[in-house]
């Protein structure tokens, strides 16, 4: 498949590509450099996912207002997101 980037320097994608990825407008990137020194693209994590994933590796060392990644999650509102 040939992509055209656009004046702004996006790159459409076809929404079958989307679709397979799990991509919609908003989806983070990951951009990955080949030994080839060409590039790979990958969806990349929202930072709800982001902090599901941190409270699930550390989720038996959390204890409520007791650990600055508990307040941390508590202030920023992420409470539930893991549920």
């Amino acid at each position: 498949m040939t992509l055209v980037v656009r004046d702004d320097l996006s790159v459409p994608i076809s929404v079958e590509m989307a679709e397979s990825l799990g991509l919609h407008p908003g989806s983070p990137i990951q951009w990955d450099r080949s030994p080839d020194g060409g590039y790979k693209f990958r969806p990349g994590q929202t930072r709800q996912e982001a902090a599901r994933r941190l409270h699930g590796m550390l989720a038996h060392t959390l204890k409520p207002g007791e650990s600055a990644v508990a307040d941390t999650i508590r202030e920023r509102g992420l409470e539930g997101i893991w549920e």
